[in-house]
């Protein structure tokens, strides 16, 4: 009796090149470390319990505290000498305010020198207006721990340089150095 072993090893041969394929698929499309860092910091920074941070802007040049509760009060108090300086927002006009923090997951093409993350931020408006953006940021303990963003902007209308930072002082019940 004759036996055929054919069949056998193409099936084999064949689930072998499917499981090679799925890995190749899967480095290729697999998000480079440093922006899943990110994307991974933002995501445990926003889901903490509670948190507290400082935001500035070059524009205002006012510094805005900014407490967090979940899963979503916050309040705002303002060194700002106009303007309310406390405002207490629940819902989705908390997380609103969070929104930019938040849209950091979705920025790729970070690169990771010693824990500062940069990024380009890519706007077709603001590259048509001869501008350009980008983020930098830290990452410690799996948490966003300061984010800087700056558009620079060199036009014929004229040049000059827009920031905003995001600073936390506590995630959780960790509260980080000052410095």
């Amino acid at each position: 009796m004759r036996r055929h072993f054919g069949l056998p090893w193409i099936i084999l041969c064949a689930l072998g090149g499917l499981a090679l394929g799925g890995v190749a698929l899967g480095l290729l499309q697999a998000p480079a470390s440093a922006d899943l860092a990110v994307h991974n910091a933002v995501g445990e920074t926003l889901a903490a319990p509670t948190f507290v941070a400082v935001s500035s802007s070059s524009q205002t040049r006012a510094v805005t505290r900014l407490d967090f509760r979940a899963p979503a009060h916050l309040v705002l108090t303002s060194s700002a000498t106009t303007g309310p300086k406390k405002l207490v927002l629940n819902g989705t006009a908390a997380t609103r305010v969070l929104q930019p923090i938040s849209a950091l997951s979705t920025v790729n093409g970070f690169t990771n020198q010693r824990g500062l993350y940069t990024a380009p931020l890519v706007n077709p408006a603001l590259t048509r207006e001869g501008a350009s953006a980008g983020v930098a940021l830290t990452v410690k303990n799996g948490y966003l721990t300061s984010v800087l963003e700056k558009i620079t902007i060199n036009s014929s209308q004229g040049n000059g340089t827009l920031t905003g930072s995001v600073r936390f002082l506590r995630i959780g019940n960790w509260t980080l150095p000052s410095g």
